[in-house]
């Protein structure tokens, strides 16, 4: 998805180049992707303010996002479904 995102191949995503990075995220969160939120996202990507986003800090946003977001959605289902029982069962 980065590679693919780095139009110009520098390494590097770019604001410009940041939406057709962040698509799979608003696609999965059923959202259109604003131009705010976008911007929005890529100030929180880009963790040392240098204008462009690296693997390293695309890499910390997504573990970020899934430790918040992706695991307690899938707990909660699981939970619901009565696998979070057996897990926990088999942690003992």
């Amino acid at each position: 998805m980065f590679r693919d995102a780095d139009k110009n191949n520098d390494g590097f995503v770019e604001r410009t180049e940041f939406g057709s990075l962040m698509q799979g995220y608003f696609n999965s969160k059923h959202m259109r992707q604003s131009k705010d939120e976008l911007n929005r996202l890529f100030d929180k990507c880009d963790f040392n303010s240098d204008g462009k986003i690296s693997f390293d800090e695309f890499d910390i946003f997504v573990r970020m996002v899934f430790e918040s977001e992706y695991i307690p959605a899938l707990e909660e289902e699981m939970g619901k479904r009565g696998f979070m029982e057996s897990i926990e069962h088999h942690q003992k």
